[in-house]
């Protein structure tokens, strides 16, 4: 008997195992899934902190391949967050977890941003994850660079995950390996501890960053479909990436 991708038990039957993982739940701090989670201007968090999120002017919801998405329009400037803000929950490292679409060809558009309060378009801020002509880009403040992985086609899902363990940012691209960063993240000025406000779709203020931009200058709303967006309070190791990944590609063909 062996146990594997099938299970097989002899005498020619051979029982294909469809088991698909379970994303990875530990130091989940907030799951905004588009299959079960939007509800007129309201992003549900579907995670038991309840972070639910505010969707700005009115984007719709299409369905790809089955599963209900989330349609982000920049000539709309539309986007969502949640104005509450994730405490110090994301001090001790993180990991965000995106699935997305741009349908705009080569065409750069913003996914994370960072922000020093819950007012979008005031005060600190930091462009940190997002598509530009040619690279799918990822970095955190204070970092010294940007870690671009080349090619995208605006016809195909991605999940772009970054981590960061207080030590080293890296990135994954469907399920495989990017590039990393060494270093400390700076962090928004005020109180200490600072509290972290993430917005998804939106540009930084000024399309630059503290300093430079680390998804390369992008000033421009993001102008596609968003699945799921997952934060984490922890940098997920290799395995738990590639657990998430498995648990959601087949919802957006990949």
């Amino acid at each position: 008997m062996n146990i594997g991708g099938g299970i097989k038990i002899g005498n020619g039957i051979t029982i294909v195992n469809d088991y698909v993982p379970m994303i990875v739940t530990t130091n989940l701090v907030a799951n905004y899934d588009a299959a079960t989670g939007v509800s007129g201007s309201t992003f549900l968090d579907s995670s038991p902190n309840a972070y639910n999120a505010t969707i700005y002017n009115s984007p719709s919801t299409t369905t790809v391949n089955g599963t209900t998405v989330l349609q982000l329009s920049s000539a709309s400037s539309q986007y969502f967050g949640y104005t509450g803000g994730y405490g110090t929950t994301l001090n001790n490292g993180f990991t965000f977890d995106v699935w997305c679409r741009n349908l705009s060809a080569s065409t750069a558009g913003t996914l994370i941003a960072e922000w020093s309060n819950g007012t979008w378009n005031s005060g600190w801020t930091d462009a940190q994850m997002g598509f530009i002509a040619g690279s799918i880009n990822a970095g955190v403040y204070n970092l010294g660079g940007t870690i671009a992985q080349s090619g995208w086609s605006s016809s195909t899902w991605y999940n772009i995950v970054m981590t960061y363990d207080l030590a080293t940012v890296r990135t994954y691209v469907n399920g495989a390996a990017g590039g990393t960063i060494a270093g400390t993240k700076s962090n928004p000025p005020g109180t200490t501890p600072y509290a972290t406000y993430l917005s998804m779709g939106r540009p930084d203020a000024t399309g630059g960053g503290n300093g430079g931009s680390y998804i390369g200058g992008v000033a421009n709303y993001f102008n596609g479909y968003i699945g799921a967006w997952k934060i984490y309070s922890a940098a997920l190791t290799p395995t738990q990436v590639t657990q998430n990944f498995t648990a959601l590609r087949s919802r957006y063909g990949i």
